[in-house]
C-alpha cells in the first residue's frame, strides 16, 4: 500500500486539498507507483499522531510519501522513515495548477528515490543504520531530504553524495576464495547485509514507535525488516569486539568477546 500523509496549516487547506484530492493525486501518475493507495490529512499540532497513523499500516505499506506546509516542523526521525517534500503557499489564492505543479516535483524526486530502491547494491547503501555506521556523509542524507525534496536539484544532490558515500566507504572483503563486498565507516568497521533471518528487531518496551518504523521504512520504501548487517573489526572477524554500543533508542548495551554484531537498519543490535 502507498500511504500519503498531508500535514497542513488549517481545516480551509485540508477541505481544499481533499475537494480536489483526484487532481492533486492523479491515479495515473500514482498508480506508477502502487495501485493501492490511502491519503491521510493532519493538521498543524497534530504532527504527534503521524508516527502512530504509520506504524498502524506498518505491514502493509511499500510506500510512504508526507506532503506538509513547508512551515510546519517534523522530528528529525520522520525524514529517517518517509521521503517528506514541502509544499509552499505563497501563491494566494490558492490554485490548483500551483499547487499540483509542486506535488509533481515532489512525486518526480521521490519516485527518483524508488529507483534505487530496485538495486540490490543501492538498497544495501540505503538501509546503513544512522546510529552505529558512522559517517556524517551518510547520516546527512535524510537533511538533503530535508532541505532539497521539493527542488529541482534534488536528484543531482542526493545522487551526488551517494556517489561520494560510494567511492569512500564500498570496500572489498575477501573471505576463502569468495570476494564480497562490503561497507567500511570511519571506525573501520565492516558492515555486511547477511543473507540469513535468524532474528528480528524487538518491539515492546523500551522500545518506541520509531525504533519500528525505522526497521520497516528508509526515506518512504518497504526494507526487509527482518534481514540485518553483519557487523565485525577485521577481515576474517576474528577480532574480538568488547564495548559499549548504541541501540535503537540509543540506550548503550555492552558486549563483550563477540567476532560480530548484528546490526538492523533502526540499530536494534544482538
Amino acid at each position: 500500500m502507498f500511504l500519503i500523509i498531508n500535514i497542513l496549516s488549517c481545516r480551509f487547506h485540508v477541505d481544499y486539498f481533499q475537494k480536489s484530492e483526484s487532481s492533486f493525486f492523479d491515479p495515473d501518475m500514482f498508480g506508477k507507483i502502487s495501485n493501492n493507495r490511502k491519503i491521510l490529512y493532519f493538521l498543524e499540532g497534530e504532527q504527534e499522531k503521524v508516527a502512530p497513523a504509520i506504524n498502524s499500516e506498518i505491514e502493509k505499506l511499500t510506500h510512504l510519501l508526507i506532503i506538509k506546509d513547508n512551515r510546519i516542523n517534523l522530528c528529525d526521525a520522520l525524514y529517517k522513515v518517509a521521503f517528506v517534500g514541502n509544499i509552499d503557499y505563497r501563491d494566494n489564492p490558492l490554485s490548483n495548477q500551483y499547487l499540483t505543479k509542486q506535488i509533481n516535483k515532489i512525486v518526480k524526486n521521490f519516485r527518483s528515490i524508488s529507483g534505487l530502491f530496485n538495486n540490490g547494491d543501492d538498497i544495501e547503501l540505503l538501509r546503513l543504520p544512522f546510529i552505529n555506521f558512522n559517517s556524517d556523509l551518510y547520516k546527512e542524507l535524510p537533511e538533503i531530504i530535508k532541505n532539497s525534496s521539493s527542488l529541482e536539484s534534488f536528484q543531482d544532490e542526493f545522487n551526488a553524495r551517494l556517489a561520494v558515500i560510494r567511492k569512500r566507504y564500498r570496500k572489498p572483503k575477501r573471505r576463502s576464495e569468495n570476494k564480497r563486498k562490503f561497507f567500511m565507516d570511519e571506525d573501520e568497521k565492516y558492515f555486511e547485509l547477511g543473507k540469513e533471518n535468524h532474528s528480528r528487531h524487538e518491539t515492546g518496551s523500551p522500545h518506541d514507535v520509531f525504533c519500528n518504523l525505522k526497521a520497516h521504512l528508509r526515506f518512504g520504501h518497504k526494507l526487509d525488516e527482518k534481514r540485518h548487517f553483519n557487523v565485525s573489526y577485521d577481515e576474517a572477524n576474528t577480532s574480538k569486539i568488547n564495548g559499549d554500543y548504541l541501540d535503537c533508542h540509543k540506550r548503550y548495551v555492552p558486549f563483550k568477546k563477540r567476532v560480530h554484531l548484528n546490526i538492523f537498519s533502526n540499530d536494534f543490535i544482538t
